[in-house]
């Protein structure tokens, strides 16, 4: 019980560090979000995302290093933990070594569109966009997000090539 507890703070100091402060909505958004994850694995990849989706690259990074360690390797969430730390390169503008994870987890989940299109950013800020634009062609219309139908469609007129 004491280590759910510690994991339980560990959590909201974890939000309260990657959320903008002051606001009662907030606090309650916090409470519903530690309310619904648990404290291992699921959690590490939940408090990830939501440091990415604030720009706090550290914490990203420490949360998908934690998951990486307590998922089995070849997993679902390992594959997961490859995705974030892709991520947290193609943030930092380091392609190459967010390419090795994005290849790393889409070799655990082949078919996942998530996967495809960060690799399909890694070759694009390396300026290999044919190999971008190929990935990109391999997804399903349907499963594109909106960034990556742009980014489709710019690769396919002539300046998107240059």
């Amino acid at each position: 019980m004491a280590i759910l507890k510690t994991c339980r703070n560990i959590a909201i100091e974890l939000l309260w560090a990657i959320r903008p402060h002051g606001s009662r909505a907030r606090d309650q958004e916090i409470t519903a979000l530690i309310r619904r994850f648990p404290y291992w694995e699921n959690g590490r990849k939940r408090l990830a995302e939501e440091a990415l989706k604030h720009e706090n690259i550290a914490c990203a990074y420490a949360e998908a290093l934690a998951l990486r360690t307590l998922a089995s390797p070849g997993s679902k969430l390992y594959a997961e933990s490859s995705l974030l730390l892709g991520r947290c390169f193609l943030k930092k503008t380091d392609a190459l070594t967010a390419r090795e994870y994005l290849r790393e987890a889409d070799s655990l989940l082949p078919n996942d569109p998530r996967i495809q299109e960060e690799l399909a950013a890694t070759y694009t800020l390396t300026g290999e966009k044919e190999s971008a634009l190929q990935i990109l062609q391999q997804i399903a219309p349907d499963r594109l997000s909106r960034e990556a139908k742009a980014v489709l469609q710019w690769l396919s007129t002539p300046s998107g090539q240059q």
